[in-house]
């Protein structure tokens, strides 16, 4: 019975981009909290920038990984077709993904910071698809 449950979530995308997700960031948070605890002032002084970049990436991996799980609960009652659902979910798939690996990147000096800005514009697409079906189907 548990084993049945854990199979149908898992052979879903989004819910497992978002618990691959957090296993992966909550590991660079715990990374970064080791360093900041055994190498404090080289990591504060000389690598201030890259830290910060790997604290949002943390962040905000974290939060889009949660996000993508309501996300796939949602569209499973949204009344999309079957088309326009694979859409909306590689949407948000795609921008939970490059969101904090951009953010990464551009810690170590890599300057692609426009394409965190493209996947913002992917999650909020496919909120707007979501939105838009449970809207539609409230008003039926």
């Amino acid at each position: 019975m548990v084993h049945e449950i854990i199979r149908r979530h898992l052979n879903q995308p989004a819910k497992l981009t978002g618990i691959v997700g957090l296993c992966v960031y909550l590991s660079l948070g715990y990374l970064l909290k080791i360093k900041l605890t055994y190498d404090y002032a080289n990591w504060t002084n000389n690598y201030a920038l890259l830290r910060g970049y790997l604290r949002a990436a943390h962040v905000h991996g974290l939060t889009l990984s949660f996000l993508i799980i309501f996300y796939a609960f949602l569209i499973e009652f949204s009344g999309l077709g079957d088309k326009l659902k694979k859409v909306a979910v590689t949407l948000a798939i795609s921008g939970v993904i490059l969101m904090p690996i951009t953010l990464v990147l551009s810690g170590f000096g890599i300057k692609i910071l426009i394409l965190s800005h493209i996947s913002i514009i992917m999650i909020i697409s496919s909120v707007f698809i979501l939105a838009a079906a449970h809207i539609k189907k409230g008003l039926r």
